[in-house]
């Protein structure tokens, strides 16, 4: 590896989490009204959770949702299970900030300005905890990667990695 770039992380589940309220909405999104078409209900809990947490200064691209409720239905469904082990590999993790002071690679540290589900301050403990790390908000940006802001996203990765030693 000869860059590192972090997007909407923290360095500690204790940094930057979300707001009661945010967690309760996001919760709340899993009651769908039901319906008889999967995919259709799969997309309206999906669309629900992403007016959550996806940026307020973009559009939510509702065809998106609706395309990724098709192929997680094609391929089985949504795994429950995969949720619950992704949010308890977030606590065990613990506090990873003496871990971080050691990197020595050119880092970057992208995050939303207005992310409810890792907070700006995750952001900022991360470029503060690793020496040299460069942090870029982005105004707008929640914790998703909204089209209009790949550009600017993939440039500023590659901007990092034209730095590396080849």
């Amino acid at each position: 590896m000869r860059t590192l770039t972090s997007i909407s992380g923290t360095p500690s589940p204790r940094i930057g989490r979300a707001s009661l309220g945010t967690t309760l909405r996001l919760i709340r999104t899993r009651r769908t009204a039901p319906s008889l078409d999967p995919v259709k209900a799969l997309a309206a809990r999906l669309t629900g959770a992403a007016r959550v947490y996806a940026s307020p200064g973009h559009s939510l691209d509702e065809a998106w949702y609706g395309e990724l409720a098709r192929l997680i239905h094609q391929r089985g469904g949504l795994d429950p299970a995969g949720a619950r082990r992704h949010n308890a590999a977030i606590l065990a993790s613990g506090d990873r900030r003496t871990a971080l002071a050691t990197v020595g690679l050119p880092t970057l540290v992208l995050h939303g300005q207005a992310d409810p589900l890792v907070t700006l301050a995750g952001g900022r403990a991360t470029a503060a905890t690793i020496p040299g790390a460069k942090l870029i908000t982005l105004p707008g940006m929640g914790n998703d990667l909204p089209r209009p802001l790949w550009p600017s996203v993939t440039g500023a990765i590659r901007a990092l990695a034209d730095t590396a030693d080849t």
